[in-house]
């Protein structure tokens, strides 16, 4: 548990920098004032760049977790083998082949890191442009545990989604919709098999919803003939694969008291259940906010994060790791008035908690607790993490659908820059 304690000593140590600089934003603010995006660069270089050269070249840290399996994915597809027929992966068909594009330099699992803070600063430097933020809100979203340490130690991937959902923001306010479902195409064939849930919230938001499909179908339609062509139908994979409980979500909390009756049912019944739920909540939220004349970037962001937490907290086969997928949208005013009250320390509760839970779930045995598991106070321990992290994501499910409020009122606060053209 040694690598949970390092965890937490270095969540608490970044959660002290963030409320520091929280605290004297408005003196941040002054001094960032007029200055140029250069600053956006030192402030990735200083707290990505840094962390990695120090982890992994002078105290020569390993990668480790989901690394290992996207270094083998990119491998099989360096040497041209097909997913799903010839490899085994969770992901988009074309995932691996973009991961293979670091190793070609550095034939070492870190390479792959270092693609993933590349893509994440890119999706930084696109929500500070397309959202008005601050570069004191980019320091504070660079500073959150979740950020840091699921990107530059966890290696994770789901900020590439929100990147392609940032794509469609000028596409759409342009009314070029053709071309937003070609972007949407793109991220179902190049990320991974959970953007299908992000489709819903901007297909049912577009009035002209034929020419979204057939954007979509431009790009998916050839990519699944040649899938289907060359391994039949292995390219279903990914669906078939994420059938294995993990750790925390609704089931993961309420199985000590009713694991016996939730053994009965298959755990594909719950993830199509919790899918076909997290559709329904996030579609009727969305057309409540396009009714009330919410603008698509604001919808975007409050919808992004909705649909994160709803996945987090109904999906079996979900994990804290998601988290690192809406910190940016959150930021972006995903969560309104996250920079005081009561949404901030549940924000900074969550990604203590989500930085933490995962590696000593991991490393006591992936379990689905039985009431009488909890009688070791390690497993306790870790069950009362997850349990803070299922009411950190129902608060926000709350605060989120409960709210309406314009763009304006939640996204560009004091300091923000003007609003630019699309």
């Amino acid at each position: 548990m040694l690598v949970a304690l390092v965890k937490v000593i270095l969540a608490l140590s970044l959660i002290a920098a963030f409320r520091f600089v929280l605290r004297f934003k408005p003196r941040f603010d002054a001094f960032f004032k007029g200055r140029s995006d250069v600053w956006l660069a030192f402030m990735w270089v200083s707290l990505r760049l840094v962390p990695f050269l120090g982890l992994y070249t002078i105290l020569n840290f390993k990668a480790t977790s989901d690394l290992i399996g996207f270094y083998n994915g990119a491998v099989a597809a360096e040497q041209g083998l097909i997913p799903y027929r010839d490899f085994v992966t969770v992901y988009a068909p074309f995932y691996s082949y973009l991961t293979a594009i670091p190793i070609q330099f550095w034939n070492d699992p870190r390479a792959i890191i270092i693609l993933m803070m590349v893509v994440e600063g890119l999706a930084v430097w696109l929500t500070y442009r397309l959202y008005r933020l601050t570069l004191t809100t980019v320091l504070l979203y660079l500073l959150l545990p979740a950020t840091l340490l699921l990107c530059v130690i966890g290696g994770q991937e789901d900020v590439w989604m929100w990147a392609f959902g940032l794509l469609t923001i000028p596409l759409i306010q342009r009314n070029r919709i053709l071309s937003a479902g070609i972007v949407l195409g793109l991220a179902m064939v190049a990320t991974k098999a959970l953007f299908v849930l992000f489709v819903p919230i901007i297909f049912f938001w577009v009035d002209n919803k034929v020419k979204l499909l057939v954007g979509m179908l431009l790009v998916g339609g050839p990519v699944l003939a040649w899938l289907y062509t060359v391994g039949d139908w292995t390219f279903l994979m990914p669906i078939q694969l994420t059938q294995d409980p993990l750790a925390p979500n609704l089931r993961s909390v309420l199985h000590p008291i009713l694991g016996v009756l939730l053994d009965r049912f298959p755990l594909r019944l719950f993830n199509y259940m919790a899918l076909i739920s997290v559709v329904i909540i996030s579609v009727s939220t969305v057309l409540r906010w396009k009714k009330a004349g919410l603008p698509y970037p604001a919808m975007l962001a409050r919808a992004w994060v909705l649909v994160y937490t709803l996945i987090m907290f109904l999906v079996p086969s979900a994990y804290a790791v998601y988290a690192f997928g809406f910190m940016l949208p959150i930021v972006a005013g995903g969560l309104p008035i996250w920079q005081r009250g009561r949404p901030l320390t549940v924000l900074l509760l969550f990604n203590l908690l989500t930085t933490v839970q995962p590696t000593a779930w991991w490393r006591l045995g992936q379990r689905s607790y039985f009431f009488s598991d909890l009688t070791s106070p390690l497993f306790l321990l870790e069950y009362t993490m997850q349990l803070g992290i299922i009411g950190c994501l129902l608060y926000f499910v709350v605060t989120i659908w409960s709210t309406t409020q314009p763009l304006a009122q939640s996204v560009a606060g004091p300091g923000a820059r003007p609003r630019q053209a699309y």
